[in-house]
């Protein structure tokens, strides 16, 4: 699991439930059966924690990102396919107009 995040690469639970039993059938045994169950217990003595990863240089995807800024956003730019801010973010909440109470007769 440390090599696997030193390459920084993603470990999820699938992964490790899914190696654990390709170890066990690489030694033999029989008994063994890895599961959501198995996975907890041994992350809880194993003392490991799902933390999601921000802010990170490979949570980026830069080349995608500067493809993007030069080929499709001056199209965008261009023609003028950008929305108003005032549509993204409006500046005041809508009023709400109530029906007038009419009494019906019994």
């Amino acid at each position: 699991m440390k090599a696997t995040r030193e390459r920084d690469a993603p470990l999820s639970g699938p992964l490790v439930v899914a190696k654990a039993n390709d170890f066990a059938a690489a030694l033999g045994l029989e008994g063994f059966k890895a599961n959501t169950g198995w996975l907890h217990r041994f992350k809880k003595r194993e003392n490991i924690v799902h933390k999601r990863l921000h802010g990170e240089a490979q949570s980026a995807d830069i080349p995608a990102r500067d493809k993007w800024l030069a080929e499709i956003w001056p199209d965008l730019k261009k023609n003028q396919q950008i929305p108003p801010a005032s549509l993204v973010f409006p500046m005041k909440p809508p009023t709400i107009k109530s029906l007038p109470v009419q009494s019906v007769p019994l």
